[in-house]
């Protein structure tokens, strides 16, 4: 009965997938089934032929499938293969050093035994590693991932197999060629950011100029440099986020002062509303701190890329860049007015008086106001700048230690 229960199972694994409306990353498609992509394909690699959206030419393999600018990497399967591969990441290019994740799983209609993988180049075996399963039908490649030491390959063509042993045999369910390339370290310039005259002055010397490569488009920063710079601040419940070295004692200061402050303000209406300042945070608050990449020119370097600014609320529409709303955010600030401050016990609270109506929602400040009080009770003692101050455009998200505003700040507290 359990047999018969399992067999079940692996026919429904084993069924043709549903057609597809684009192409994702990475697929599996059947021998003789038809495929809707939603757009013109053509085929490279090990894949024979693509004529229309069926699929020709190939009982089983791998290959890449192209549609404009998008390529997806598939797997070719043939319905009455004895097992294969699903979900594993595209391997074409490997650079010497870093690490590769085996992802995916085997799936076979007998029991596996044994799995083995291989890469290998002229001069023999790099990498030979097998591994020992318990009449298994599903076999999934996160369990030999770390025993397969991608960062020791050096560099040239390389073959890579996994094969397994089955009750009915040794059957190849991948079987992939790749180039291991070494890095070709660029070191970054002053003429590639946009505020080296403010980095020099944070910094005190270039060790901000990083080494990077530039890898279909994405910038990647050379991982001793990261290693040497790049540290995690704590936050709150565990969370944590990259920062520079250099920075973490602004960005401690600035968490302190969130955590441990109460804002109180009284609306026009005579009604006083109050909260912790942690809870203006309404977003994840590390969402775009150390995230090197480049600018929409592809060549400077985004603010980010140093661990020295964060965004904050970034979900919020009135934070996003626009001149109207730095219009929306200077009418509520000039409708603010501090009143002093005291203790709520540990807790240091802010008074303001606010010229209007507080927010429908039932919030005690409203979201014009969220980023201006993080920025004047923690982000500004802390030595940061915000983005709202910036002549073109206005950021308001953003706060940083190495961007001096163009526009004056307006200091709400004294």
């Amino acid at each position: 009965m359990m047999k018969r229960m399992i067999l079940a199972v692996l026919a429904l694994l084993l069924a043709a997938p549903a057609a597809l409306a684009e192409l994702p990353d990475s697929i599996q498609i059947v021998v003789g089934e038809t495929y809707d992509f939603g757009v013109p394909v053509s085929g490279a690699e090990d894949i024979a032929s693509i004529s229309g959206t069926a699929l020709t030419g190939v009982a089983q393999g791998t290959g890449n499938v192209t549609s404009g600018e998008d390529l997806c990497f598939v797997v070719v399967r043939d319905p009455n293969a004895i097992a294969y591969l699903y979900g594993i990441s595209r391997l074409t290019t490997h650079y010497q050093g870093d690490s590769f994740a085996l992802t995916g799983s085997i799936y076979s209609r007998y029991p596996i035994y044994e799995v083995t993988v291989r890469v290998s180049d002229a001069a023999g075996d790099e990498i030979f590693v097998t591994q020992e399963v318990n009449s298994q039908y599903r076999y999934p490649l996160s369990n030999i991932d770390a025993q397969v030491a991608f960062g020791l390959l050096t560099p040239g063509e390389k073959r890579m197999t996994i094969d397994i042993n089955t009750a009915m045999g040794s059957v190849n369910v991948w079987d992939v060629s790749f180039q291991v390339v070494e890095h070709a370290w660029i070191n970054l310039t002053k003429e590639q950011v946009e505020d080296a005259a403010a980095l020099d002055a944070f910094f005190g010397d270039e060790s901000y100029l990083f080494p990077y490569e530039a890898v279909e488009g994405e910038l990647l920063v050379n991982p001793a440099w990261v290693e040497e710079n790049i540290v995690d601040l704590s936050y709150l419940y565990g969370v944590t986020f990259p920062v520079h070295r250099r920075a973490l004692s602004h960005f401690e200061a600035a968490m302190s002062a969130i955590r441990g402050s109460i804002v109180s303000i009284t609306y026009a209406n005579g009604e006083t509303r109050s909260c912790p300042l942690v809870d203006l945070v309404m977003y994840n608050l590390g969402d775009g701190a150390y995230n090197p990449r480049f600018t929409s020119g592809g060549q400077n370097v985004s603010a980010h890329s140093f661990g020295t600014a964060i965004d904050v609320n970034s979900a919020l529409p009135v934070n996003r860049m626009s001149e109207e709303n730095r219009q929306i955010i200077a009418g509520a600030m000039s409708r603010l007015t501090y009143t002093g401050e005291g203790f709520r016990g540990e807790s240091r609270i802010y008074n303001f008086d606010y010229a209007g109506e507080p927010p429908a929602n039932g919030a005690a400040v409203p979201d014009e106001l969220k980023n201006c009080l993080l920025y004047e009770i923690a982000f500004e003692p802390a030595g940061f700048y915000w983005g709202y101050y910036f002549s073109d455009p206005c950021d308001p998200m953003h706060f940083t230690l190495t961007e001096i505003p163009q526009n004056p700040s307006v200091n709400l507290i004294p």
